[in-house]
């Protein structure tokens, strides 16, 4: 009877002390977490950063008539993608996506312009992708606004 109740004693305090290993791997790896969870905003701030960077020089240069329509294209969604992952709660990306809209308009309504006067850079093979990005990113706001409102 001394030898289980010895058993009962030494499972017990077995017990608590794997408890208070896995409480301490446990705190450690919140700790770890949280430092990751740092390093992650840290960096999507930087990418963020560097596609507006990125973008702005593009843009001078397609006004500049130095890159195509398509370098421009490219630059405004990976602006727009890097702005996005940025976001943490749904009306920061609603704002992110308003800013997108706001960017593939302009760049619509300049080759628009184009277009419809027939000028060099306005062909329906640049226009209308333009177009359709523009819609997209206004399909894009719509559903960011309704699960903002949810």
């Amino acid at each position: 009877m001394k030898f289980r109740w010895s058993l009962i004693v030494v499972a017990c305090l077995l017990s608590v002390t794997c408890a208070a290993l896995l409480y301490g791997a446990a705190k450690e790896a919140d700790a770890t977490r949280e430092a990751l969870e740092l390093q992650l905003q840290d960096a999507l701030r930087s990418r963020a950063e560097s596609a507006q960077s990125a973008f702005d020089a593009i843009e001078a240069s397609y006004l500049a008539e130095t890159v195509t329509y398509s370098d421009l294209a490219e630059a405004t969604v990976k602006l727009a993608e890097a702005e996005l992952a940025l976001a943490t709660k749904p009306k920061e990306k609603v704002v992110a996506w308003e800013r997108h809209v706001e960017r593939a308009k302009k760049q619509e309504t300049m080759l628009k312009e184009l277009f419809e006067a027939g000028g060099r850079g306005g062909e329906a093979s640049v226009y209308y992708p333009a177009k359709r990005e523009r819609e997209s990113a206004e399909i894009s706001l719509l559903k960011a606004r309704l699960k903002a409102i949810k």
